[in-house]
């Protein structure tokens, strides 16, 4: 009877032992502000990434222009040549 009461202590310690965890048990709380701080940090790195946002209404550069004039008159000859064969 001794060797079975021995052997169940021995049991529970062990069971007791393992179900300890080891070493310096994290805080969940804490490991949730540190999360949310690195995300805020990574959200303002990537912000300061972007490029500037233009104020004003966006125009076409003239060269830009004068090649779309420039294609649109190809075109056009490109047409009328076409019609004519």
């Amino acid at each position: 009877m001794d060797t079975i009461a021995e052997d169940l202590q021995l049991s529970d310690e062990f069971a007791s032992a393992i179900s300890q965890p080891i070493g310096d048990v994290a805080d969940e709380d804490e490991l949730m502000k540190e999360l949310e701080e690195l995300e805020k940090n990574s959200a303002n790195a990537t912000a300061m990434e972007l490029p500037d946002v233009p104020a004003g209404p966006i125009t076409r550069a003239r060269a830009s222009r004068d090649k779309l004039r420039r294609m649109d008159t190809e075109m056009e000859e490109l047409q009328k040549w076409a019609a004519a064969n």
